[in-house]
């Protein structure tokens, strides 16, 4: 069922790449669509008895879909990054004293690239410890799941809440790292590998709110051109006054 759920929520199923979002878009309808109404013996439908059926079934769902999250701590577990080599056009770009926010669950930058590690955030934590994964969707859904489905309402809403990423929490658990950035010289920023998903605005805000960004410019790596208006737009919504420029990864 949970495979099915998430693919049906993912644009491309042989890849999940923005399964986080897809989190946030979960149908349940299916599950609903196939029952019978529950009818009085006049033929009308009970609303008392669907209510009571539909809300079982929600509450059903809560235990299994909260096993999204535990299944992916696991995999995040299980990486083996033992035969990683370091890319030497992202390693001379190193310099001392940098400042790394990753959203990498492993250790490969203390690892793979020797980066100390008082100078990078973990920001969803990392592997063997508490770990943030989830959508980003704050939109509250209780009138619409009253109205298709009624009485699934709160176990829904549920399941909604329980699949959200912590991103408040992530931040303030992290509020050093960030308060950090107000007393460095701060001129250029690069992002690699970063999908500036809307969960993660939250993070790009505080890093504008926090450094005086007239002044910086900020790195995309050139393999995701196509996406580089978007990231340009997102930032410039999170007060991004600075310029922007491309960089490659090539080995």
């Amino acid at each position: 069922m949970l495979f099915y759920l998430i693919n049906q929520a993912e644009n491309d199923e042989a890849e999940w790449k923005d399964i986080e979002a897809s989190l946030g878009r979960l149908d349940f309808s299916e599950v609903y669509d196939w029952l019978d109404d529950i009818v009085d013996k006049d033929g009308d439908i009970n609303p008392w008895k669907t209510a009571s059926r539909n809300e079982d079934i929600a509450e059903d769902l809560i235990v299994p879909t909260a096993a999204i999250q535990r299944y992916f701590s696991e995999w995040v577990d299980s990486i083996n990054i033992s035969s990683a080599e370091p890319k030497q056009d992202f390693k001379s770009l190193i310099g001392d004293g940098e400042q790394f926010l990753t959203f990498n669950y492993t250790d490969t930058l203390e690892e793979v690239y020797g980066i100390d590690e008082s100078n990078i955030c973990h920001i969803h934590g990392r592997q063997g410890a508490e770990i943030y994964f989830g959508h980003g969707e704050t939109e509250d859904y209780s009138e619409i799941y009253m109205q298709q489905h009624i009485g699934s309402e709160n176990g829904l809403s549920r399941i909604d809440r329980q699949l959200r990423k912590e991103t408040e929490k992530a931040l303030e658990t992290n509020c050093d790292f960030f308060y950090n950035l107000e007393e460095l010289n701060i001129n250029k920023i690069y992002s690699y590998g970063f999908s500036f998903s809307m969960v993660d605005k939250i993070y790009l805000g505080e890093i504008c709110s926090l450094i005086n960004t007239e002044e910086v410019i900020w790195y995309f790596n050139d393999y995701d051109l196509s996406s580089v208006e978007k990231y340009k737009e997102l930032l410039n919504s999170c007060g991004f006054k600075g310029s922007f420029d491309t960089f490659h990864i090539g080995k």
